[in-house]
């Protein structure tokens, strides 16, 4: 009996775009291993390693931490987990992270969560942080239970950073094959991923799909 491919998936998207919700959904029901660049940054700089040093050196400067240094970081981190369907969230970020990952693995799929500049900033500004951890939390659907730090960041610099740093990543997509789009609520796009991944690890019909989760309604959570 043939042995299923193991799923190889990124998804992708702005700071506010819902990433780390989606991926929770992804992660409950489907038994799918999340990678995340922010979480495992975090854990690098809390055990003080020498990658985890030198990444908050750049962060203390205001700086985006070198391609190799994260490129690096998340492909020992990925061979860890060649046993295992997986899911990668915050990497690839650009161009050159892309196309070190496209030579180590073959992505199955990739999920661009495309939400209006509107509805980032509403979030972006209900964002708060758990300092401890570096768990993010939103006041509105996401309350703490526990005291916060307000995640003080301007919603347009983000978002500029991320058009300029990390929008030519759209090239490895390369063109989505299908543009889907989702309702106004943050529920309803995670309910629209839940599919898609049910189909996919089903039937296992892994031919390098895009899928691009647009959201039209403004102001909405």
């Amino acid at each position: 009996m043939a042995v299923p491919p193991l799923l190889r998936a990124v998804i992708m998207g702005p700071p506010g775009s819902g990433k780390g919700t989606v991926s929770a959904r992804i992660i409950k029901h489907f038994g799918v291993k999340h990678l995340s660049s922010g979480d495992l940054l975090r854990d690098n700089m809390q055990k003080k390693t020498e990658v985890g040093i030198l990444a908050k050196s750049y962060i203390d400067q205001g700086q985006l931490i070198p391609d190799h240094i994260m490129t690096q970081l998340m492909l020992n981190e990925i061979k860890s987990l060649d046993q295992h369907n997986w899911l990668l969230d915050g990497f690839p970020r650009t161009v050159a992270q892309a196309e070190a990952l496209n030579k180590e693995c073959h992505i199955d799929t990739v999920i661009d969560l495309d939400v209006p500049f509107e509805t980032i900033k509403c979030r972006l500004t209900a964002r708060w942080i758990h300092p401890a951890s570096g768990r993010v939390y939103n006041l509105e659907f996401s309350p703490p239970k526990v005291q916060l730090l307000w995640h003080h960041i301007s919603p347009g610099s983000s978002i500029n950073l991320h058009q300029k740093h990390c929008r030519p990543c759209s090239f490895w997509i390369s063109v989505l094959q299908e543009k889907r789009p989702a309702q106004n609520t943050r529920a309803s796009m995670t309910s629209l991923v839940s599919r898609l991944f049910s189909v996919m690890m089903t039937s296992r019909r892994l031919s390098a799909r895009g899928f691009r989760l647009t959201m039209h309604k403004q102001n909405l959570f």
